[in-house]
């Protein structure tokens, strides 16, 4: 919404948001590249208010985007329904690849969490390096070989088209991380109210083993 937004303190997206990462670009090359027009200075605030509440109050009838100041070498434009298209739309590549050829490298980020929507895309000089879209849990969108940032994160795509032996044996996996995970769950619900019976409080350095 501003290439010369007034300075102060980053605050939260939301989360129902789309957004841009712009590697060392300032915010006015960024504006021009997604064809702002009308921009204005703008807080932090006031920005992710235009850019968020309002779309979440009113879908579709905000287009607004927010444009950051550089945040450790990063500029981002958040928001803009209508300007910048979902990960799954057929304009998106398109939209990327040549935003990416204008400005350099570009990371896209999309989250909402009704639809357990969770979307990302890197491009770097015009072309797309990875892309990779879900939607109630299925995958939309999945361009290009997982990053070394994925493998070391040890994030594991269910890739649907598969042999079926190897789709049921990554959901047989899910399902056991999931089961996993609600055990620990109650595990440490009961380590807390134990604690509280006792009028004590959980030593939380227990929760850094492993």
């Amino acid at each position: 919404m501003t290439p010369q937004p007034i300075p102060d303190h980053p605050v939260a997206f939301g989360y129902k948001q789309r957004w841009l990462a712009v590697r060392d670009r300032d915010p006015q090359s960024v504006a021009d590249a997604l064809g702002l027009e009308d921009t204005k200075p703008s807080t932090w605030r006031e920005g992710i208010e235009r850019a968020y509440d309002r779309y979440r109050r009113r879908a579709g009838e905000c287009a607004e985007v927010f444009v950051s100041p550089p945040v450790l070498g990063w500029t981002l434009a958040v928001g803009g329904v209508g300007v910048i298209p979902e990960v799954m739309m057929p304009t998106f590549v398109p939209f990327l690849c040549s935003l990416s050829a204008t400005l350099g490298h570009v990371q896209y980020f999309g989250n909402h969490r009704v639809s357990c929507f969770a979307a990302w895309a890197k491009a770097e000089d015009g072309r797309i390096v990875r892309a990779y879209g879900a939607v109630d849990y299925t995958t939309r969108v999945n361009i290009g070989a997982p990053t070394p940032e994925e493998i070391e994160l040890g994030f594991d795509f269910l890739d649907e088209k598969a042999p079926p032996s190897e789709v049921a044996e990554h959901k047989a996996k899910v399902e056991a991380d999931r089961v996993r995970m609600e055990a620990l769950r109650a595990e440490v619900e009961a380590l807390r109210a134990a604690a509280e019976a006792r009028g004590e409080r959980v030593d939380e350095r227990i929760f850094d083993d492993e």
